[in-house]
């Protein structure tokens, strides 16, 4: 049992964590690197505490959370065979915060959790008002600095000409990655409370904010993100047996944003914003990857240590663990995958999958198929989200807002 004085600083611990939670995907580390390196370790710190506190606290593995634990097992592994050891350490923290985050939400109370995801709708509309600002009235000071020091960087360009929206990630499609989950996991918690018939403005609260992450996101105009979201979105619809009038709107809808969002990355004087030239890039990349798995197959170059002539990463998550995590690392993963999708479809087919975990395994299969054509879980940036997703969805005890 935890004492009266374990249980108050277990619970100033754990806002601390919440507070890491809301500022992580606002923190961009390939620029403010010190920032990042500062909340992390006050994250372990704080992380370290917890566990501390409650060491008593039964936690029972699932084939999801053994499967996670040999990933991060397999991390380890390869970063004692590594190529580059500088390069290793500068990465390897970010895997241990991810680890160490997925437990914690796995340990975690039903009231925790819903803390967590409360906050995790609040981050996602600040990271929302983050972007429109850079969009619509920093843009114009970024385009001049960039002209008055004479820098080509086409992609820059491209981002900031077109209106798409990227801040505070690196990129559009990172950001669209990151809101997609947002959005699937609140229609699954829009669609709880629908059903539970409880906290009204909650309900009005996540609804407005279903309508502003899809505002950004449609504002990233990344091609692949809405074509993956359709899937899902189809998948969604299957689900919840909501096949209606209503639905195929929705589903005519998305088409025409699609098709909109061609229309708009389309630049038959610029090259760069083919959609031809992104996927010939794309395969490009994978090639070289490709030869560098044949180096390594097994072993792998070790954490951190991806790199081509053109980019650090493959722009495909899957090749870029084998080259960077060997055999060991890539079959661990891919035993991650299979069961929590295995899972989802078992309990779909059953109709014993809630809506709110619903929205939880769809927010989980957009970032999986998002990763065959980005390297987004070498983010942390958004990967984070992909780990709380994780252990909220393999956790053993009945998640629900009833309470």
């Amino acid at each position: 049992m935890i004492s009266l004085s374990n249980k108050k600083i277990s619970n100033l611990i754990f806002w601390i964590i919440i507070g890491y939670i809301f500022i992580r995907p606002i923190i961009c580390d390939q620029i403010f690197f010190y920032l990042d390196v500062s909340i992390n370790l006050i994250f372990f710190i704080s992380a370290f505490i917890m566990i501390k506190i409650n060491h008593s606290v039964n936690y029972k593995n699932n084939n999801i959370q053994i499967f996670t634990l040999v990933f991060f097992i397999s991390l380890i592994f390869a970063f004692v065979v590594s190529k580059n050891y500088l390069n290793s350490l500068i990465t390897i923290p970010k895997y241990f915060s991810a680890a160490i985050l997925f437990y914690l939400i796995c340990i975690a109370g039903k009231k925790n959790k819903n803390q967590l995801i409360i906050t995790l709708l609040l981050s996602a509309i600040l990271v929302c008002l983050l972007s429109l600002r850079v969009l619509f009235i920093s843009s114009k000071y970024v385009k001049a600095y960039l002209s008055s020091h004479n820098i080509n960087y086409p992609f820059a360009f491209d981002y900031l000409e077109r209106n798409r929206a990227f801040a505070p990630f690196i990129s559009p499609n990172l950001l669209a990655c990151y809101l997609a989950m947002i959005i699937f996991l609140s229609l699954g918690i829009v669609l709880q409370y629908l059903k539970e018939k409880r906290k009204v403005l909650m309900l009005f609260l996540t609804i407005l904010g279903i309508g502003l992450f899809s505002y950004v996101f449609f504002l990233t105009q990344s091609f692949g993100a809405w074509l993956i979201f359709f899937i899902v979105m189809l998948l969604f619809f299957y689900a919840t047996k909501f096949i209606n009038t209503k639905a195929i709107a929705i589903i005519i809808l998305m088409l025409i944003i699609i098709g909109t969002i061609f229309n708009l990355r389309i630049d038959k004087s610029k090259p760069h914003t083919q959609l031809l030239f992104s996927a010939e890039k794309r395969l490009s990349y994978w090639k070289e990857t490709l030869n560098l798995i044949k180096h390594y197959p097994i072993s792998g170059l070790g954490i951190g240590n991806f790199n081509l002539r053109e980019t650090r990463n493959a722009h495909n998550s899957y090749l870029q663990i084998w080259a960077e995590t060997g055999l060991f690392g890539l079959l661990s993963w891919l035993g991650i995958i299979t069961v929590f999708i295995r899972s989802g479809i078992k309990l779909i087919l059953t109709k014993q999958l809630s809506n709110y975990r619903l929205g939880i395994f769809l927010a989980g299969i957009y970032f999986i198929l998002h990763n065959f054509i980005e390297s987004a879980l070498f983010f942390y940036q958004v990967a984070f989200l992909w780990w709380v997703i994780l252990a909220l969805y393999s956790s053993d005890e009945p998640l629900s807002f009833s309470t």
